[in-house]
């Protein structure tokens, strides 16, 4: 508590130095812009702390019924702050209702600055300092850039390559910042990829990273978390136990125990895999005498299924054949018969009625 409000008093120190810095420039020769301003572009703060926008008249002597106007053109309500005539009118953004003051007691001297206080993020844009006049007005923007940050956090969550894995985490970040590692000489240290940004409901970035270290003479490490746009730096050191920090020397020793276990593998599983593969072949090589086998044995059934089928064949055809010269010998003889007994037969048919001579002839076939 006490360093935030002496943060407080250093940031209102400041900010009270560079409007009187302002206040205190010389005066230009030409009293005809009487009207004309004075301000730094940007202004950078942090969130939570109090904000001065600088603005002052070049020339300090107040017209009649002066009226300053403070607005910002990207708000729905652009009123920021007004005063008229030495008194604040409450016309305004309620955003910043009971946020704003002027320097009253100042505004003779043409200070006509504004003080934000408790500023936040969203507080962050451009302001617009106006004064206007009968005949003409004059405008000045000041930029107001609110920062914020927030320690980071170092925690041991495990190893990877015989070295530590450590993580850290640094939340309510804005804008998004930069994270580095870093030993105890200063040196940065390669990180296990880029940080790991995430960002939150009011538009402030958590940012993490993490890195594998080994042992050191003093086994310190650094997360450092920046944003250059703000100029502002954290930073946290771990000290890593000895008892689970590994040395460069102890992860050589190791790695080389780790590519011999890897070679004795790569060794057993070649032996596994050649017996695997003999063992295939061997069984390819039955498979393929089985079905040699199996051919063999159709192909004698076939042989031996025409070897059957021809001899039925030769068989019908020899039975054929013998009762075709049945057949012949039996016509032969009959002709024979005929010529031999012509004679015999023409008497008979001469003597006797064809059915008898028919009925003798049947009889002689048979």
């Amino acid at each position: 508590m006490e360093d935030c409000r002496v943060r407080l008093v250093i940031q209102e120190i400041l900010s009270l130095l560079v409007v009187y810095l302002v206040l205190a420039l010389p005066l230009p020769a030409d009293t005809d812009t009487s009207e004309a301003f004075h301000s730094p572009n940007t202004i950078v703060v942090l969130s939570g702390d109090n904000a001065i926008l600088p603005c002052s008249l070049i020339n300090q002597t107040i017209l009649p019924h002066l009226v300053v106007e403070w607005s910002r053109s990207d708000l729905k309500d652009t009123i920021v702050h007004i005063n008229r005539e030495g008194r604040d009118i409450e016309d305004q953004n309620p955003y910043y209702m009971g946020r704003t003051s002027m320097f009253l007691e100042q505004l003779k001297n043409g200070n006509v600055s504004l003080k934000l206080n408790h500023v936040k993020v969203s507080d962050s844009g451009e302001y617009s300092c106006d004064v206007p006049s009968q005949a003409s007005g004059h405008q000045a923007v000041i930029k107001l850039v609110v920062g914020a940050v927030s320690q980071p956090v170092i925690s041991i969550v495990g190893s990877k390559d015989y070295g530590v894995v450590l993580r850290c985490d640094s939340g309510g970040w804005y804008p998004e910042p930069e994270m580095i590692w870093l030993d105890s000489d200063g040196t940065i240290l390669l990180a296990d990829g880029p940080p790991e940004t995430e960002t939150d409901s009011n538009g402030l970035h958590n940012v993490r990273g993490h890195v594998a270290v080994q042992k050191t003479d003093n086994n310190m490490f650094t997360c450092r978390v920046l944003q250059q746009q703000i100029n502002h730096m954290m930073e946290t050191q771990i000290n890593v136990p000895e008892n689970k920090a590994v040395s460069a020397k102890e992860t050589r020793v190791v790695e080389l125990d780790k590519h011999v276990g890897e070679l004795v593998q790569i060794t057993v599983n070649k032996e596994e895999t050649e017996k695997q593969l003999k063992h295939q072949l061997e069984e390819k090589e039955t498979l393929l005498e089985q079905e040699k086998e199996k051919q063999k044995r159709l192909k004698a059934e076939q042989e031996e299924l025409l070897k059957q089928q021809l001899e039925e064949q030769e068989k019908q055809q020899l039975e054929e054949q013998e009762k075709l010269h049945k057949q012949e010998l039996e016509e032969k003889y009959a002709v024979q018969f005929v010529a031999k007994h012509k004679d015999q037969i023409i008497n008979k048919i001469n003597n006797h009625n064809a059915k008898v001579i028919a009925g003798e002839l049947l009889k002689r076939l048979d």
